[in-house]
C-alpha cells in the first residue's frame, strides 16, 4: 500500500512540475526517480516515528479516508515534534516538510478527492480543482467549504450569467489569462459579473453567487501576481503556454492610468454594458470588502531597514488558526476603517457605515445605512482639496495611505522588533534587489523559511505586537487612482 501510494505521488509530481523552477525532483534528485522514492519512504518512515502515522498508507477508493489523512497531516505538521523538525533542518533545508505539504504531497491528495467527485458538468470550468486545492491550502477552507465555493461559482454561471453575458465566460477567462500580462480585464469582468448577481438574482443563493465569484477573482488575480504561486496552482500545460512576459517580470501592481488595451476581453466588457442595463455598477459592502482585502494583501513594501511583506505575512499567519483569526481581523479592522469623502469640504462616511457603492455614468454613490445616497469626492494631489470621484471602473478608485506606509516603517523602525528581526532573516536569505526583483525573490525564499521553521512562535508574537502598534497609525482613504497616483509623486 505505501509503496503503491509513494509512486502514485511520484508520477503525479512528474506530471505537475514540468517546466517549473521549483522542482524538487530536478533541483535535488537529478531527475533520479529512484533515489527520490528511496527518500519518500525514508520521511514517511521519520514521519510515523515522531507521529505513529504513515503519511503514504491510505486506502484511495474512500473518500473520507483520504480527507481524514489530509486533515491529519495538516495537524501533525503543525504540532512540529522535535525529532521531526531536527530531521526537516538536517535534510536538504526543510525538504520533507516541503514534500508533505500543501504545494506538494497535500495537494496530490486533495486532487485525488476532487477527481473522485468530479463531474462531466465542470469539464470547461478553467482552472476549478486548483481553485479548490487553494482555497484549502492558502486561504484555509475546509475541503467541502473549497468544493461549495466553486459549486456557486458554476451555479451562477448557469443560472444567471449565462442569460446575460452570453458569451463563454470560462473559455474567455482562460483566453486573456493564458494570453495577457496583467490581470486589469479580469477583475472588470468578475466584478461585473457580481454587480449582475446583485441585481437580477433574488432567491437566497445572491450572496452565496457573489461570495464564490470574488474568491474566484481573488484567485485568478493572485496567480496572476505571483508567478510563484501561479507554478503551483496551475497545469503544466496551462502554465507552459503563459505569457513568456509573466515568466521573468512579476505584474505591476501599480493601476494602469491610460487606454485599456485593446484585447479582446475589453472589448467582451464594454459590448456587455453598451448592451445590457448594466452600466450601473453596484457593489454590497460584503463584496467590497472582499475586494480591498484582496488589494491590501498583494501590496508588499520591500525598502528600508524594516519590510511589511505582506503577503509573505499572512503564509506565516496562515499556519495556525488563532493567527490566522488575528491577521483577518487586523486586515478587516483597516478596511472598515476607510474614509470616503462625501463632500467637497472633506467631510467622510467610515466603510463600516455603509451599504454598498454604485458608479452611474463615471460618478461614484455611497449609500449608507439610513438608504441615502451621498455622493463621492476624492482628495486631489493638493492636500485638503476635494472634487467629485469620476471613474469608470472600481478598479480606478485607489486605497490611499494618508501618511505614506513607507514612511511609517521609517519613522517607527526602533519599535517595530518583530518586522526588523523578519527583514533580516530575509535579507540573510538572500534578498538583495529592490521593486519587482525583490518580489520574486520573497516568493521563493519566503517559502523556504516556512518549509524550514525559521520562524518561532515568539518571533510571531513579536510580529503580532507590531500589527497591534501600527493599527492605530494606519489610516487610509478611497482616492481616484490619478490623484493618488500625482500624490506619491508630489
Amino acid at each position: 500500500m505505501e509503496n503503491f501510494m509513494i509512486k502514485k505521488f511520484i508520477h503525479w509530481y512528474v506530471i505537475n512540475n514540468q517546466n517549473k523552477n521549483s522542482n524538487y525532483l530536478k533541483n535535488n534528485f537529478k531527475n533520479d526517480v529512484l533515489l527520490f522514492e528511496e527518500k519518500l519512504e525514508e520521511i514517511s518512515n521519520e514521519f510515523y516515528s515522531n507521529y505513529l502515522i504513515n503519511p503514504f498508507e491510505i486506502d484511495v477508493d474512500n473518500s473520507n479516508e483520504i480527507e481524514l489523512k489530509i486533515n491529519i497531516i495538516k495537524s501533525k505538521l503543525a504540532i512540529k515534534a522535535k525529532g521531526f523538525v531536527q530531521y526537516n533542518k538536517k535534510f536538504g533545508n526543510g525538504i520533507p516538510n516541503a514534500l508533505l505539504s500543501k504545494n506538494n504531497y497535500l495537494r496530490f491528495l486533495t486532487e485525488l478527492l476532487i477527481l473522485k467527485e468530479e463531474k462531466i458538468e465542470f469539464s470547461n470550468f478553467f482552472l476549478r480543482k486548483e481553485f479548490i486545492n487553494y482555497l484549502i491550502n492558502e486561504e484555509s477552507f475546509t475541503v467541502g467549504s473549497a468544493k461549495s465555493y466553486a459549486s456557486y461559482v458554476s451555479s451562477a454561471i448557469k443560472n444567471t450569467l449565462n442569460d446575460n453575458l452570453k458569451i463563454d465566460f470560462f473559455g474567455k477567462i482562460e483566453e486573456h489569462f493564458i494570453n495577457s500580462n496583467n490581470s486589469d480585464e479580469i477583475e472588470d469582468l468578475l466584478n461585473l459579473c457580481i454587480s449582475i448577481i446583485h441585481k437580477k438574482t433574488i432567491n437566497e443563493n445572491k450572496s452565496k453567487y457573489k461570495s464564490g465569484l470574488s474568491e474566484y477573482k481573488s484567485f485568478l488575480i493572485s496567480l496572476k501576481f505571483d508567478i510563484d504561486l501561479c507554478s503551483i496552482y496551475t497545469s503544466s500545460e496551462v502554465f507552459s503556454k503563459l505569457n513568456l512576459i509573466e515568466k521573468t517580470e512579476c505584474i505591476d501592481l501599480k493601476i494602469n492610468l491610460g487606454e485599456n488595451n485593446s484585447d479582446d476581453l475589453g472589448l467582451v466588457i464594454r459590448e456587455i454594458t453598451d448592451e445590457n442595463e448594466f452600466i450601473d455598477f453596484e457593489i454590497d459592502k460584503v463584496s467590497l470588502i472582499s475586494n480591498f482585502k484582496m488589494r491590501m494583501i498583494t501590496q508588499d513594501r520591500l525598502y528600508g531597514d524594516v519590510y511589511f511583506p505582506i503577503r509573505f505575512l499572512k503564509k506565516i499567519f496562515y499556519q495556525k488558526n488563532e493567527n490566522k483569526v488575528f491577521f483577518d481581523k487586523f486586515i478587516l479592522n483597516q478596511i472598515e476603517e476607510i474614509k470616503i469623502f462625501t463632500s467637497n469640504s472633506g467631510e467622510f462616511i467610515l466603510l463600516k457605515n455603509i451599504e454598498g457603492i454604485s458608479i452611474k455614468k463615471d460618478k461614484v454613490y455611497v449609500e449608507t445605512l439610513e438608504n441615502k445616497h451621498r455622493l463621492v469626492y476624492t482628495e486631489l494631489a493638493i492636500e485638503n482639496q476635494y472634487d467629485i470621484l469620476s471613474v469608470p471602473t472600481l478598479r480606478k478608485i485607489a486605497i490611499d495611505h494618508v501618511v505614506p506606509m513607507k514612511s511609517l516603517l521609517l519613522d517607527f523602525k526602533d519599535k517595530l522588533n518583530g518586522l526588523y528581526n523578519l527583514t533580516e532573516l530575509l535579507k540573510s536569505k538572500g534578498i538583495t534587489k529592490s521593486g519587482k526583483e525583490s518580489i520574486k525573490q520573497l516568493a521563493k525564499i519566503g517559502n523556504e523559511i516556512i518549509d524550514s521553521d525559521l520562524l518561532l512562535d515568539d518571533e510571531i508574537n513579536l510580529i503580532k505586537e507590531d500589527f497591534t502598534f501600527l493599527k492605530d497609525k494606519l489610516e487610509l482613504q478611497l482616492m481616484c487612482a490619478k490623484s493618488n497616483l500625482e500624490k506619491n509623486n508630489r
